[in-house]
This record gives C-alpha cells, sequence and structure tokens, in this order.
C-alpha cells in the first residue's frame, strides 16, 4: 500500500521484514510442505513440532493457536507463502520515502533479514528487541509497543 499509494502512508512498522535471501527462500520453501490430514491425527503432531522447534518457549495456548490457524488455512498458507516469494519487496521497499522502522526479536527466525532490509532503506530506524522470538508480539507486547510508540511520537 505504501508503494503504490505513497500519500496514503506517513509511517511504517516492518515486524521481520520477508526480504529474503535465495537460500532462505529454499529453506523456507523446504520447510513449508503441505500436511495431508491423517486418520492418526499425526498432522496435527508434525505442525506442532514444527512451530515449538521456531520457539521452544512459545506459551502452550500460543503453540495450539497457530496449529489451529496453519490447519485451517491448508493450500491457502502456501500460496500466501508463495506470494511473499514473488513480491518485488526489495524494490518497492528501496523507494519508499517515509519513516520505515525494520524490527524483529533477536531470535526471530527472520531476524537475518533486518540489516539487508534497513540497508536500502532511505528513511529507516532498525531495532532488534534482546531475547525475544518469532512470536514476540505474543511473548512482550509491551516492549513492542514500547518500540512502536518510540518511532510514532
Amino acid at each position: 500500500m505504501a508503494h503504490d499509494h505513497p500519500n496514503f502512508v506517513k509511517k511504517m512498522v516492518l515486524s521481520g521484514p520477508p526480504l529474503l535471501n535465495e537460500a532462505q527462500v529454499n529453506g523456507l520453501k523446504a520447510s513449508l510442505k503441505p500436511f495431508a490430514i491423517a486418520e492418526d491425527g499425526s498432522h496435527l503432531t508434525q505442525v506442532w513440532e514444527r512451530i515449538r522447534k521456531r520457539d521452544s518457549a512459545l506459551a502452550l495456548e500460543t503453540v495450539h493457536r497457530e496449529v489451529l490457524l496453519t490447519q485451517s488455512a491448508r493450500e491457502a498458507a502456501q500460496g500466501a507463502y508463495q506470494a511473499v516469494f514473488e513480491q518485488p519487496f526489495a524494490e518497492q521497499l528501496s523507494a519508499l520515502e517515509i519513516p520505515i522502522l525494520v524490527m524483529s526479536g533477536e531470535n526471530d527466525t527472520l531476524r537475518a533479514s533486518l540489516e539487508p532490509a534497513f540497508s536500502i532503506l532511505k528513511n529507516g530506524t532498525m531495532k532488534v528487541i534482546p531475547n525475544e522470538g518469532p512470536y514476540i508480539c505474543d511473548q512482550n507486547p509491551q516492549a513492542v509497543a514500547d518500540v512502536i510508540k518510540a518511532f510514532c511520537v
């Protein structure tokens, strides 16, 4: 939206911006194989294990929610990730003039994309929240709110 309608957006916050290199894209593609529904429910365990692998400290309620969302999305999830892979994100991001905050938790799976995203910004700020993972909005919403508030003021 900020790229296509520049007068509509004044500032932007990107948590874990998906500026992915080829190795990251290939790794994600390999890890996102669709799960067929199994009679014994093992498809749920497969998704559960994948989410727990991202962050073993994640609250069980959050893991449960993510498993259910992943299962309900099924093939649509594959299409969403494919859209991310095909988006000309670097080109669009580098064209923006507005202030942009790129942020992630220190242990976020997309942490490695922060510096590359920040490096192409014309008016950027970067923030890494220490000791946090990919579910920072669930695990430490106050830290996220504080970072966003400081940026937006």
